[in-house]
């Protein structure tokens, strides 16, 4: 199973898009993930300040991350939004595409993740696959109480 893409949407529900080589499959569920997960993705937003060279104090909320996957190497895209301070929105980001490692023997440094931002992704996609097996905020015995009334 290859995570390809995952985002929480705007009602805190996770989404996640997987491909198993056979098909590709998308999850849209409705209950809340775990706060490990949610702490997953903005373990990312540190990474969007770096790449996208804003402000160290920037209030970033990471919601969602796009992977490629060539010659076995990991791209990612994140996408965040950050709140403004003079204005009453958000703006919306979309970091660069960067990998983890060069295609060639060498190539353009620019293009490659921060240090430790592979690490922080592995956990992300261990988070997913944790609520796709059902690990999930809320108590999953009251999902099975009320269907059966």
């Amino acid at each position: 199973m290859i995570v390809k893409k995952f985002k929480i949407n705007e009602d805190g529900c996770l989404a996640v898009y997987v491909d198993n080589k056979e098909t590709e499959i998308s999850l849209k569920a409705k209950e809340q993930p775990l706060k490990s997960l949610i702490d997953s993705f903005q373990d990312l937003a540190q990474y969007v300040i770096e790449i996208c060279e804003l402000p160290n104090s920037s209030d970033i909320e990471v919601t969602g991350v796009s992977l490629s996957f060539s010659h076995d190497i990991l791209g990612a895209v994140i996408i965040a939004k950050m709140k403004l301070v003079n204005s009453t929105g958000v703006m919306n980001l979309v970091t660069p595409h960067r990998i983890e490692d060069f295609y060639a023997e060498s190539g353009d440094v620019g293009r490659l993740m921060p240090s430790g931002m592979r690490d922080h992704i592995t956990n992300a996609i261990i988070e997913i696959e944790r609520y796709i097996h059902g690990e999930r905020a809320g108590k999953q015995e009251e999902l099975f109480e009320n269907s059966a009334a």
